[in-house]
């Protein structure tokens, strides 16, 4: 008799266990896109887990009303779901893990932009040096571009020297640069210089960041609008959006105010790891404006996107 009330006592104990587990069913996305994470690790217990399959979902049998899940893979940063009871499925977002390759990085890019005497014709060389600390893993690259140029007849002759990703952390990247820029054209509203040096500050705060870009510097041209050095000032941002993993598409803008006049200058570029396409808008104050088209080639594609316009 004590046997039997012994094997009663255990077969309703397991199957209060089994009635007391459930299944969840759930999907893992990444973060910053909304498609599924396969190969993700989902763990109710030190002994009870799964992995996500090809479209991010899972299964997973928990005991309990309540559980807490740890969820987590490589590339991604870890996180425990609390479940509670009720919950038949749930949807995880995962953020990727922040890795910086220090291997390249920084790098120095030199541009020149020069065009043909009172033409619309020119051109643009850009050369760019990694790994700017430790010469011996130095890989150069460059980038050579034709420029047609819509607007007053003057002759355009700019440049750049920069050094990209100064500062390069998970959290933020700096990047420093000096620029000159000059326009020269026949007649007195056509003429225009300006010298600034500014910081690229692009900061992650958890959301996706857009780069910021402030400069001081000097502006002058001759005429009414303009007369002598002015100093002022100089604010940018710029976007880049990825098609495939070797194109992209960038948006760039900056506005200058050098006290009585303004520059704005805008510019969509289409870059792919091989070739570049932009269209650039600039206006001078009242009395400037053209419009600009380049068409390059990357002489030795690099490593990373390599510097501004």
């Amino acid at each position: 008799m004590r046997t039997f009330y012994m094997l009663s006592f255990l077969l309703l104990f397991l199957v209060a266990q089994a009635v007391a587990q459930r299944v969840l069913r759930g999907t893992v996305v990444d973060k910053s896109t909304g498609q599924g994470i396969p190969g993700i690790t989902v763990l109710a217990r030190t002994d009870i887990g799964t992995t996500t399959n090809s479209n991010g979902t899972f299964s997973i049998r928990i005991s309990g009303d309540t559980a807490t899940l740890w969820v987590g893979g490589f590339g991604f940063v870890a996180r425990r779901v609390r479940v509670v009871a009720g919950d038949t499925s749930v949807s995880i977002r995962l953020a990727t893990s922040c890795t910086v390759d220090y291997f390249y990085r920084p790098y120095v890019g030199i541009s020149v932009n020069s065009g043909l005497r009172y033409t619309p014709l020119g051109g643009q060389l850009t050369l760019f040096r990694p790994n700017l600390w430790a010469a011996e893993h130095m890989q150069p690259a460059g980038r050579l571009e034709l420029l047609y140029r819509r607007g007053p007849r003057t002759t355009y002759r700019a440049a750049t020297v920069a050094i990209d990703e100064l500062v390069a952390t998970c959290q933020v990247n700096i990047d420093v640069a000096l620029q000159l820029e000059q326009l020269k054209g026949p007649q007195p509203d056509n003429q225009f210089e300006r010298r600034s040096a500014g910081i690229n500050f692009q900061h992650d705060a958890g959301f996706r960041p857009f780069p910021v870009w402030v400069a001081v510097g000097q502006a002058r041209g001759r005429g009414e609008e303009i007369r002598g050095w002015r100093t002022g000032l100089e604010l940018g941002t710029e976007r880049e959006v990825r098609i495939s993993q070797k194109r992209a598409v960038e948006v760039a803008g900056r506005v200058g105010w050098w006290q009585t006049v303004w520059q704005w200058q805008s510019t969509v570029s289409w870059v792919s790891y091989k070739y570049i396409a932009a269209a650039t808008y600039q206006r001078i104050g009242a009395s400037y404006q053209e419009i600009s088209v380049r068409l390059g080639i990357q002489l030795t594609p690099p490593h990373h996107k390599h510097g501004a316009n």
